[in-house]
Protein backbone atom coordinates (compact mmCIF):
# COMPACT_ATOMS: atom_id res chain seq x y z
CA UNK A 1 0.00 0.00 0.00
CA UNK A 2 2.85 2.16 0.97
CA UNK A 3 4.75 1.62 -2.43
CA UNK A 4 1.55 2.03 -4.81
CA UNK A 5 0.19 5.07 -2.85
CA UNK A 6 -2.79 2.60 -3.01
CA UNK A 7 -5.18 1.38 -0.01
CA UNK A 8 -6.45 -1.33 -1.57
CA UNK A 9 -3.95 -2.22 -4.27
CA UNK A 10 -4.60 -5.63 -4.38
CA UNK A 11 -7.54 -5.06 -5.77
CA UNK A 12 -5.98 -4.26 -8.83
CA UNK A 13 -4.37 -7.72 -10.20
CA UNK A 14 -1.43 -7.56 -12.51
CA UNK A 15 1.31 -9.73 -13.82
CA UNK A 16 3.69 -6.54 -13.28
CA UNK A 17 3.35 -6.39 -9.79
CA UNK A 18 3.34 -9.92 -9.44
CA UNK A 19 6.71 -9.77 -11.24
CA UNK A 20 7.84 -6.96 -9.09
CA UNK A 21 7.46 -8.89 -6.16
CA UNK A 22 9.06 -11.90 -6.68
CA UNK A 23 11.74 -10.13 -8.17
CA UNK A 24 11.93 -7.95 -4.76
CA UNK A 25 12.10 -11.35 -2.94
CA UNK A 26 14.71 -12.55 -4.92
CA UNK A 27 17.28 -10.32 -4.96
CA UNK A 28 16.56 -9.51 -1.22
CA UNK A 29 17.06 -13.57 -0.32
CA UNK A 30 20.34 -13.17 -2.86
CA UNK A 31 21.65 -10.20 -0.80
CA UNK A 32 20.45 -11.65 2.82
CA UNK A 33 22.22 -15.11 2.30
CA UNK A 34 25.54 -13.37 0.81
CA UNK A 35 25.42 -10.93 3.96
CA UNK A 36 25.10 -14.07 6.05
CA UNK A 37 26.93 -16.30 4.78
CA UNK A 38 30.16 -13.55 4.73
CA UNK A 39 29.17 -12.67 8.38
CA UNK A 40 29.40 -16.43 9.47
CA UNK A 41 25.86 -16.28 10.91
CA UNK A 42 25.15 -19.60 8.57
CA UNK A 43 26.40 -21.89 6.36
CA UNK A 44 25.39 -24.69 3.98
CA UNK A 45 26.03 -28.04 3.85
CA UNK A 46 26.95 -29.90 0.57
CA UNK A 47 23.75 -30.64 -0.37
CA UNK A 48 22.30 -27.15 -0.82
CA UNK A 49 21.97 -26.45 -4.14
CA UNK A 50 23.51 -23.50 -4.69
CA UNK A 51 22.81 -20.45 -7.51
CA UNK A 52 25.21 -20.22 -10.24
CA UNK A 53 26.98 -16.52 -10.30
CA UNK A 54 26.14 -15.50 -6.84
CA UNK A 55 26.35 -18.81 -4.61
CA UNK A 56 23.26 -18.20 -2.25
CA UNK A 57 21.36 -21.15 -2.12
CA UNK A 58 18.36 -22.00 -4.19
CA UNK A 59 15.58 -22.98 -1.81
CA UNK A 60 15.54 -20.03 0.40
CA UNK A 61 15.37 -18.18 -3.16
CA UNK A 62 12.82 -19.97 -4.67
CA UNK A 63 10.78 -19.68 -1.06
CA UNK A 64 11.29 -15.57 -0.94
CA UNK A 65 10.48 -15.71 -4.95
CA UNK A 66 7.51 -17.71 -4.57
CA UNK A 67 5.92 -16.64 -1.57
CA UNK A 68 4.92 -13.12 -2.55
CA UNK A 69 3.19 -14.69 -5.23
CA UNK A 70 1.35 -16.82 -3.47
CA UNK A 71 0.63 -14.55 -0.60
CA UNK A 72 -0.76 -12.16 -3.47
CA UNK A 73 -2.59 -14.58 -5.27
CA UNK A 74 -4.51 -16.12 -1.86
CA UNK A 75 -5.04 -12.52 -1.11
CA UNK A 76 -6.70 -10.83 -4.31
CA UNK A 77 -8.96 -13.78 -4.13
CA UNK A 78 -9.90 -13.38 -0.73
CA UNK A 79 -10.93 -9.44 -1.20
CA UNK A 80 -12.47 -10.73 -4.68
CA UNK A 81 -14.84 -13.21 -2.69
CA UNK A 82 -15.37 -10.53 0.30
CA UNK A 83 -16.14 -7.59 -1.91
CA UNK A 84 -19.84 -6.48 -1.81
CA UNK A 85 -21.47 -5.86 -4.85
CA UNK A 86 -24.57 -2.97 -5.02
CA UNK A 87 -26.98 -5.22 -6.13
CA UNK A 88 -26.48 -7.34 -2.81
CA UNK A 89 -26.99 -4.32 -0.73
CA UNK A 90 -30.72 -3.65 -2.36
Amino acid sequence: ALVYKETFWLQKHKSKRIFALMMAGGIGAVVAEIRHLSSGSWSYTDAMPLVPVVNAGLSPVLQFMLLPAIIYYLSFRTMKMKTIKPEMLK
